[in-house]
């Protein structure tokens, strides 16, 4: 199945989801990253705010910034690139053309810094290959994790019903080092 059909096979599962039941999975999600080798070992995290659909990275982020490690979260520029910048208890944040939260500071780090990017996602399969919303923002900016000897961990958290059975990898996709759902890792 081609991926435009994959992504609104699953957005509908996932979107069907009850806010208590994303709550729920959310915290699961996120004590078990916390609790792994890869959280434990990181000091620089990249991660995401999400949307109302999305594993809530609330519980995340302040977990991050609570043990003391540094967070950097995404924000678009303006010829769909993004960026990665340092965020903080402090960090004021707006919405940006897609309704996502970003921060209004503009202390971009070197993305190939962070050893552990935690990445949203639609649709994953056992051979940790994602489906993102369509726009290859992630893509493009850790495409140099396709060939760099430096690996950043590159984690995928998602709820169960996200999962599809095969989900065609092309070229310029970079597979996920591991994903994490409410029911823990997927190997």
């Amino acid at each position: 199945m081609e991926k435009n059909k994959i992504r609104n096979y699953v957005l509908q599962k996932r979107n069907a989801m009850s806010s208590e039941d994303k709550v729920a999975a959310s915290k699961l999600i996120t004590h078990a990253l916390i609790e792994s080798q890869y959280f434990k070992e990181a000091k620089k995290i990249g991660c995401y705010m999400s949307n109302a659909h999305e594993v809530n990275t609330k519980y995340l982020n302040q977990a991050i910034l609570e043990s003391k490690k540094l967070l950097y979260l995404p924000k678009i520029k303006s010829n769909n690139q993004m960026d990665f910048v340092a965020c903080d208890k402090k960090t004021i944040y707006l919405k940006n053309k897609y309704g996502i939260l970003e921060s209004i500071d503009n202390n971009i780090v070197n993305v190939k810094s962070i050893d552990l990017i935690i990445v949203p996602l639609v649709a994953f399969d056992s051979d940790r290959n994602r489906i993102g919303m369509g726009g290859g923002y992630y893509d493009r900016k850790f495409h140099y994790l396709k060939k760099s000897d430096k690996k950043s961990s590159f984690l995928g958290i998602a709820f169960n019903c996200q999962f599809y059975e095969k989900i065609q990898s092309d070229s310029w996709d970079v597979s996920l080092t591991n994903i994490i759902t409410e029911t823990g890792f997927i190997h």
